[in-house]
């Protein structure tokens, strides 16, 4: 499971990424990215940098699920 990473007692949008985690290829835009295991036991991919990639992916909406 992943840790979220704490500022200040706030929380952020960053996500630690395990060591060791294979780095995969975006299927909409390219890009590097790590899969995570959310508190809630979700896999979710980050970029490099630990941000969620669906905030920064260019077509993230092609993947959101419909409520």
């Amino acid at each position: 499971m992943s840790e979220q990473l704490s500022l200040g007692g706030a929380r952020s949008n960053l996500f630690v990424i395990p060591d060791g985690a294979p780095a995969r290829n975006c299927t909409s835009c390219g890009a590097i990215i790590y899969w995570v295991r959310t508190k809630a036991d979700r896999a979710m991919p980050v970029d490099h940098d630990g941000t969620s990639h669906f905030a920064t992916c260019p077509n993230a909406a092609k993947h959101r699920r419909k409520r």
